[in-house]
Order: structure tokens, then C-alpha cells, then sequence
């Protein structure tokens, strides 16, 4: 049995109740319990060894896209804090980052653009040609020498390269499900 929470102290909580629940039980199930990080983690770390988390990867990511383009990342600052986000919705969406409506619904649904008329329509085709430059670029980087990842690479990246789990469980239980979406 897994039994997952979305984050550490819910599934330090669910461990205690899991250790009470079993207590005194004779032949006892066998029971993991961890969080949705660390579910992913162990999933990436068996296919492919340690990765390194690096909080600020996207960011660099996003910076180094109006670099590789001769543009100050500097002056792009809000495009810059609008693509971390995209990117980061598109994980956890599992949104496919070449589906232009579909990134189009995402954009509508969690930016706040701040434009209308030409400079929103611009803003909008610039976002939609970074974003699957930086999230290949974030994969790149979690397979590379560099085997850097950040904390929602821990659990997309399972799912999107289609990842052999750490390890096969007959019952999946996920504590508050609601907070997973």
C-alpha cells in the first residue's frame, strides 16, 4: 500500500495515523507513506540516478531564452515572471506545452496580463513560442550531466517521460485528494 500526501507535514501526519492503525495488528500490511515529492523523487532517482533541486531552474531557463535571442533579460521582467508561471501550470497540468489553445487556456485562466489590443496579442505568440523552448529546455537539463530539476519537475517529469515507478504498489491512498489539483 502507498499512501501519499501532497506535502511533508500531511504525510508525517498520515505516518502516525498509519503506525496507530497498525499497531498490535498480527501480520500487519506493508504500508509506505510519502509525499508527492518525494513519490516522484524516488521514481526519477531510480531511472536515473540523483538529481540536484534547484528552486531558481526556470527562471534561469526563462532568462537564458531572451539571451540565446541577443535581448536583456532585464527588460523583459514580466514576460520573464509570466513564462515561470506558464511553465510551471503546464507541469502540473500535464498540458501539452505545443497545443497553442490549450496553453491559450492556461494563459486565460492563471496570467494576468496586463495589456490589451497589439501588445496582448504579442505578449501572448511570445509566450506561446517560450514556452516549449524552456520546458524542453527543463528537460534537457533533468537528463543532462547537470541533473538539475525543480520541485514540480519531481512530479511531472515521472509521468511526462513515462518513468518505470520506484516501485509497484497493489493500493494507491491519496490523503486529501482535493489538494492534488
Amino acid at each position: 500500500v502507498l499512501c501519499t500526501a501532497f506535502n511533508v507535514s500531511a504525510a508525517e501526519g498520515l505516518q502516525a495515523g498509519v503506525n496507530e492503525s497498525l499497531e498490535g495488528m498480527q501480520n500487519p500490511p506493508s504500508v509506505t507513506v510519502l509525499n508527492i515529492h518525494k513519490v516522484g523523487g524516488q521514481t526519477l532517482t531510480t531511472n536515473w540516478g540523483k538529481r540536484e533541486v534547484d528552486t531558481s531552474k526556470y527562471r534561469r531557463l526563462a532568462k537564458a531564452y531572451y539571451q540565446n535571442r541577443h535581448l536583456d533579460p532585464a527588460d523583459f521582467k514580466q514576460e520573464i515572471d509570466q513564462i515561470i508561471k506558464l511553465a510551471e501550470k503546464a507541469r502540473i497540468c500535464l498540458t501539452d506545452e505545443t497545443n497553442r489553445e490549450a496553453v491559450f487556456e492556461l494563459i486565460e485562466r492563471f496570467l494576468d496580463i496586463e495589456a490589451d489590443g497589439d501588445e496582448y496579442d504579442q505578449l501572448i505568440d511570445d509566450l506561446m513560442k517560450a514556452l516549449p523552448i524552456v520546458i524542453k529546455n527543463g528537460i534537457q537539463e533533468a537528463i543532462s550531466r547537470e541533473h538539475k530539476i525543480d520541485l514540480t519537475d519531481m512530479i511531472w517529469l515521472p509521468v511526462r517521460l513515462k518513468m518505470k515507478p520506484f516501485q509497484y504498489f497493489d493500493f494507491l491512498f491519496l490523503d486529501e485528494a482535493q489538494d492534488f489539483t
